[in-house]
């Protein structure tokens, strides 16, 4: 029986602040622990977020020996060396286990230099003759032929980009099998998919213009239940028909026969076990089972959003 490809899931926004990198770590603990395939979580965003929330501390040691992402890519495209791209990946990096079983979650680390790095690149590769468009494809067709030898390790390969489209952002698009676009449902996180659709919508890969790019609605509070005084509570009920009518909003734009994008059936409603969660990959020698790190209906939602991603893969 041949085996499944690896597949590649780029988790995007223009804006920041949406929740990109606990979908990107939570994805990789529903994954990492119900399914059989390892996973690799890339990241490419310089305030290395998901790399904390995987190895805490542990993190200082990683980028003192070099083995990061913007560390290879500078040694590969700056210096022209062939380092082994295996070499710069931490492997079972996870404290979350479930049914006694350990998520097994590879991390290829950012490092706060990263946007430095890129920039080097870019100029580098500009002042040679590249074009912009050029200098994207370099580093996607550097980053596909390394993954391409990492096919059989891994199963899923989650990137967690930076906000916005930078080189490191549109190569991993370009390398995606589906992008996934986290978003509150509210004014200023939709004003950051509109931007999003509109600059990169007309130059989506075929791969994933063909699944569509994903929205997954974030720390939204539109299921949240009415305030019986409402004098005191006014504000919150504001914001749960702001969330409910972006929703609803959003929903129905993804549903027209023209629309280049999808939307999740599953939210990931506002829980203060989120950010909670995040936390508690950086404590050495800490273990804690999924339904600790995720519990009650945060868990059951990621379970179904991760349930909605590997359907989408298929």
């Amino acid at each position: 029986m041949t085996a499944s490809p690896m597949r590649v899931i780029a988790v995007v926004n223009m804006k920041g602040g949406v929740g990109k990198t606990s979908t990107v770590v939570s994805l990789a603990d529903a994954l990492g622990t119900t399914t059989d395939k390892p996973v690799l979580v890339i990241d490419v965003d310089t305030q290395a977020s998901a790399s904390y929330s995987l190895v805490g501390d542990r993190i200082r040691d990683i980028i003192g020996k070099g083995r990061t992402i913007d560390t290879f890519l500078r040694e590969t495209l700056l210096d022209g060396a062939s380092p082994a791209f295996s070499d710069y990946i931490a492997r079972m990096v996870s404290n979350t286990k479930a049914r006694n079983k350990a998520a097994n979650i590879s991390l290829l680390a950012s490092s706060t230099d990263l946007r430095v790095s890129e920039r080097e690149i870019l100029r580098h590769l500009t002042n040679s003759g590249e074009t912009l468009d050029g200098v994207e494809m370099r580093i996607k067709n550097t980053l596909q032929r390394q993954l391409a030898s990492l096919d059989g390790e891994f199963g899923y390969v989650i990137i967690d980009c930076a906000p916005g489209i930078s080189p490191f952002t549109a190569a991993a698009i370009g390398l995606a099998d589906l992008v996934i676009v986290p978003t509150i449902p509210d004014f200023l996180s939709n004003l950051g998919l509109e931007t999003f659709l509109a600059n990169i919508g007309p130059n989506l890969p075929h791969q994933v213009a063909a699944r569509k790019p994903r929205v997954l609605f974030t720390r939204s509070q539109a299921r949240g239940k009415k305030a019986r005084i409402f004098s005191l509570q006014k504000k919150k009920n504001e914001l749960i028909n702001v969330h409910r009518t972006f929703e609803d909003d959003i929903r129905a734009r993804s549903s027209r026969a023209s629309s280049i994008f999808a939307v999740f059936a599953t939210p990931i409603d506002e829980s203060p076990a989120m950010p909670a969660a995040m936390g508690m990959g950086a404590v050495p020698g800490r273990t804690v089972t999924f339904q600790q790190k995720y519990p009650g209906r945060l868990g059951e939602q990621v379970v179904a959003f991760k349930d909605e991603v590997v359907e989408a893969l298929k």
